[in-house]
C-alpha cells in the first residue's frame, strides 16, 4: 500500500478516525463495530477506506482481532490528537452559542 505525495490537501473523516481509534483499542472489529453502531463489516470497510486514503496498512487482521502495524501505531498517536483539538473545537463552539462574544 505504497504512500507518495498528495497534490492537494487530504480530507479525512472524522468518523473514520474515530472507528480506527476504537478498534484499535478494542483489538476486535466484532467488539467496536457495537459501540459505533456499524455492522463489523461494515466497519472494516470504513477501516479499509481510511487505509487506503492514508495509503499505508493501519491494522493486521487475524482470526481473533486486529494488531496494530508499526504504521497504525503512529497514525494511532496522532489520530488521538487530532480527535482530542476536534472535541476541544466543538466545545468552544458550543460554549461561544451559549455565550456570545460580545
Amino acid at each position: 500500500m505504497g504512500g507518495g505525495t498528495w497534490p492537494r490537501p487530504v480530507e479525512l473523516d472524522l468518523g473514520a478516525l474515530r472507528s480506527f481509534v476504537t478498534v484499535s483499542e478494542e483489538g476486535s472489529l466484532t467488539r467496536a463495530a457495537p459501540q459505533l453502531s456499524v455492522s463489523a463489516s461494515g466497519l472494516s470497510r470504513r477501516i479499509h477506506q481510511l487505509e487506503r486514503k492514508l495509503g499505508v496498512e493501519l491494522l493486521e487482521r487475524s482470526r481473533p482481532g486486529v494488531i496494530l502495524t508499526p504504521a497504525g501505531e503512529q497514525i494511532l498517536r496522532q489520530a488521538r490528537k487530532v480527535l482530542a483539538a476536534c472535541d476541544e473545537l466543538f466545545a468552544l463552539a458550543r460554549e461561544l452559542v451559549i455565550n456570545p462574544v460580545q
